[in-house]
């Protein structure tokens, strides 16, 4: 079972992603978790410490206190890329 799991910034979305990984991970013999997050977010620190894979994005939320978006914003928000993580 392969599961990809999206969110972070705070701890208080990562740490429950990764005690569902590890959950699962007790429950499926071919469970591979990946998580996708942003090199700004604890979860650059976190995932890899819990021993799972880990692809950042370049994304960044919306700025909430304009009435109007630009495009700029909204298409980093849409087409962010993933890439690999550096390896130690």
């Amino acid at each position: 079972m392969r599961v990809l799991f999206a969110g972070g910034g705070t701890a208080g979305h990562i740490n429950p992603a990764i005690s569902i990984a590890d959950y699962i991970k007790t429950k499926e013999d071919d469970f591979e978790a990946l998580f996708i997050g942003t090199e700004r977010g604890l979860e650059k620190k976190l995932v890899p410490a819990s021993g799972y894979k880990i692809k950042y994005i370049d994304i960044r939320g919306f700025d909430r206190t304009q009435r109007r978006k630009s495009s700029r914003q909204t298409n980093s928000a849409a087409f962010a890329r993933a890439r690999p993580a550096p390896q130690p």
